[in-house]
Formats: C-alpha cells, sequence, structure tokens
C-alpha cells in the first residue's frame, strides 16, 4: 500500500515496474485514485487521504444572488465578485464547504436571474444539503426514540451532520462533478409565487392574533413550538380527509400528492412495527407524542419557534413590520439548517433578528449567523484568506492538484 508521500513523488508501478503511477483524481471524499502510464498495463490504485475538518458555510438565496447578478452584469466593481473568488479559491482549498440546496434552487426559478442563480449556486456548492423535510423527520424520530424509552424529553444542541447532508461535508471534494438543470415550468412557478401570498395572509393573521391578545416573546415562542406537532397532526387529517373523499382538493399537483406517506402516517407506520400494535392504536401513539413535549424539542421546532416568536413581535406597535412574502420559507430554511454548519449567511434582516440578545440562536448550536453588508464583506473575505493561509489542508490540496495535473498531462 503506497503512502501518500510516496504515491505524490510518482512511483514505479507495482503491476508492471517500468512506468511510473500518477494521481487522477479524487473519489469518494476519501481516496486518491493512481493510475500507471504505461500503455497495455491497466493497473489502478488508490491511497487514503487523511481526515480534514472544514468549515461549513451556508449560502442563502440571496447572497448566491447578488454573486450571480455581479457576473450576469460583468460588473468588475462589485464586491460580490471578490466574495465569489475567495469562496471558490477557500472552496478549492478544501478549506470550507459551501451548501447546494434544494430551498436556493427553489427560490431561483423566481428570479428573472435564475439561470445564473443556478450557474453559481452548482459552482460554489461543493456539498449537496437534503430535503428539509428529511432533515426534520431526522430530528422527529429520533424525539420519537426517546419518548418510546419512556426517557425525559430532550434538548437536542448537536444533531448527527448526517441528517443535513447528502454527502459528507469534510469529506476531499471530487475532481469531477456533473451537474444539470432542468427546464423551469412556468405555471409551477406562477403556482409558487401565489402559494408564498397565501402564507404571508396567514401568518398575519397569526401574527395580529398575538398582538391583540398581548401575549409576549416567550408565550408566543412556547405556543409555536408546541403548535409543530399539533400542525403535522392537522395535516395527517386533512390528508385524511382528502383521501377518503370528504373533503375536496382543487389543486392537481395536491391531488396528485395525496398518496405521498404524511410525517405522521410515517411516524404512525413505526409506531404500529415497534410496538406490534394495529393501526388504530398505533393512531392514538403518534398524536400523544405529537402532544408531547418530545417533539417541541427538536432543532428545528426550537429555532422555528424563537424565529417566528421574534418576528411576532416586531409586526405590531407604530413602527409595525409587515410579513414579506419570503419569511416564512427564509425561516424554515434556518430552523432546519442552521444546527449543521460552521457559518450560515443570510439576509441582513434575519442575520440581526437571529442575533438579538434575548435570542442568540447561533450560540446555541455553535453557529456563526451573520450577513453581508457592504462594509462587512472585506472583514468576511480577510476571514476566508487567513483560514487558507493558516491551514496544512490547503498545502496539502495545491500538492495534490498539481500531481493530477501532472498525471494527465
Amino acid at each position: 500500500m503506497l503512502s501518500l508521500d510516496a504515491a505524490l513523488a510518482g512511483p514505479l508501478c507495482p503491476g508492471c515496474s517500468q512506468q511510473r503511477v500518477w494521481p487522477i483524481g479524487v473519489s469518494d471524499g476519501r481516496f486518491l485514485d493512481m493510475a500507471c502510464r504505461g500503455k497495455g498495463c491497466g493497473w489502478r490504485g488508490r491511497v487514503r487521504l487523511p481526515e480534514i475538518r472544514k468549515n461549513v458555510i451556508y449560502l442563502d438565496t440571496a447572497t448566491v444572488s447578488e454573486i450571480a447578478k455581479a457576473i450576469a452584469r460583468a460588473d468588475s466593481q462589485s464586491p460580490w465578485l471578490s466574495v465569489y473568488e475567495a469562496l471558490r479559491r477557500a472552496s478549492g482549498l478544501e478549506v470550507v464547504s459551501c451548501t447546494q440546496s434544494t430551498a436556493v434552487e427553489a427560490e431561483a426559478e423566481l428570479s428573472t436571474f435564475s439561470s445564473q442563480i443556478l450557474r453559481v449556486s452548482h459552482d460554489l456548492g461543493t456539498v449537496r444539503l437534503g430535503h428539509e423535510l428529511h432533515v426534520q423527520e431526522a430530528q422527529l424520530f429520533r424525539a420519537l426514540d426517546r419518548y418510546l424509552a419512556g426517557t425525559d424529553p430532550t434538548f437536542d444542541a448537536a444533531p448527527p451532520i448526517k441528517d443535513a447532508f447528502r454527502s459528507d461535508p469534510n469529506g476531499w471534494s471530487p475532481s469531477l462533478r456533473i451537474r444539470a438543470n432542468l427546464p423551469i415550468d412556468p405555471d409551477r412557478v406562477a403556482s409558487r409565487r401565489g402559494s408564498k401570498q397565501t402564507v404571508r395572509s396567514s401568518v398575519e393573521r397569526v401574527y395580529k392574533t398575538y398582538a391583540q391578545s398581548r401575549e409576549n416573546f416567550d408565550i408566543i415562542r412556547n405556543k409555536e413550538a408546541r403548535g409543530y406537532g399539533e400542525g403535522l397532526i392537522a395535516v395527517q387529517r386533512r390528508v385524511w380527509a382528502q383521501r377518503s373523499g370528504t373533503e375536496s382538493t382543487k389543486d392537481p399537483t395536491e391531488e396528485a400528492a395525496l398518496w405521498i406517506p404524511t410525517t405522521a402516517d410515517k411516524l404512525t407506520h413505526v409506531i404500529s412495527e415497534r410496538l406490534q400494535v394495529d393501526v388504530g392504536e398505533a393512531v392514538r401513539k403518534t398524536q400523544a407524542f405529537l402532544h408531547s413535549d418530545h417533539p417541541a424539542m427538536t432543532p428545528y421546532s426550537d429555532i422555528n419557534s424563537r424565529l417566528h416568536a421574534g418576528m411576532a413581535m416586531l409586526c405590531r406597535g407604530r413602527a409595525a413590520r409587515r410579513p414579506q412574502a419570503s419569511d416564512s420559507q427564509d425561516i424554515t430554511h434556518v430552523a432546519t439548517f442552521l444546527p449543521y454548519v460552521d457559518v450560515l449567511i443570510t439576509d441582513r434582516f434575519l442575520a440581526d433578528l437571529c442575533n438579538q440578545s434575548h435570542m442568540r440562536i447561533g450560540e446555541r448550536y455553535g453557529t456563526r449567523v451573520r450577513s453581508l453588508r457592504p462594509r462587512e464583506i472585506p472583514g468576511f473575505i480577510d476571514w476566508l484568506d487567513s483560514q487558507v493561509r493558516d491551514s496544512p489542508t490547503a498545502a496539502l490540496a495545491e500538492r495534490l492538484q498539481a500531481a493530477i495535473r501532472a498525471g494527465w498531462s
């Protein structure tokens, strides 16, 4: 078995002992692939790469959009081009992992710069996030394990990183990545715009109710946290009514999705299998679990409830802020992925909300929540450059890249 240093020096082939072998690429996030340069030999091998720890950076839609607009406009004076180059440099030298998510892609569909946003997201995104629902359910099923074991509800401040990512964010980046964009359906875009407005109206009504009852932050946060499980029950009941035909559906997309299991359906199935009880009993136990304190203690519910409570407090009084169409989805993204990243970059309003003195949401999960105001960009770039400058991983990454280039030349 070759050592990494020996592999990078181009040793003689273990197969033919005539030609030298060279690195040809990185695969599986853990291995350097080797090949013999001799014709007719065909020897292949791999060398284990050292484990590394990167800074995982969540890039929200606003950040990716600003970069994409600067590129599309060929604005050489834009500080966002400097952000782009600094992120590419740090990512290419294995110091940071930037996220690529379905959330950014979905929001990009609503922009006139959609193709540019997707291109930048794919270019910078070295690790792909899972779907929000899958992450939330992973947390919920761990809470179910505790509930069925009869243990007290536990605040989960450090959920397993595998919840959120489709590959290891701390793995070495592959030498070859293939991405494809599917054409955007205009009807779907129009439908999503309409649904965002509907959600905004619903959220605004709830915030007004809180204001009229003069409920404070802690009361609202507790109601929102308890409402997580209750909302899952409500979705299950509505879907059951639609499946049975007692309630109609007007949206063809909703009609097609009726038989996709809801989160509560999945919980019911697990409880039925694990406890060996019939469906009726499993449904009752599922609802008891969702009414308990366990779901409220998951990271998603904790962050989601705090942000909605903070937002509700801002939407009252003389200087009341009216909820925006994107608020609810932005909160969902942050609440889902914040516990799994080192740095979460979002817009100024949401970053300030997360960092309010009575919340400090990032501190609870060891995450730095920040925005990139124009005056903050130079400091952020300096931080990225310092990560590269001080990292032995960056130096090794440069050696690997040089050896792979030599291997293909």
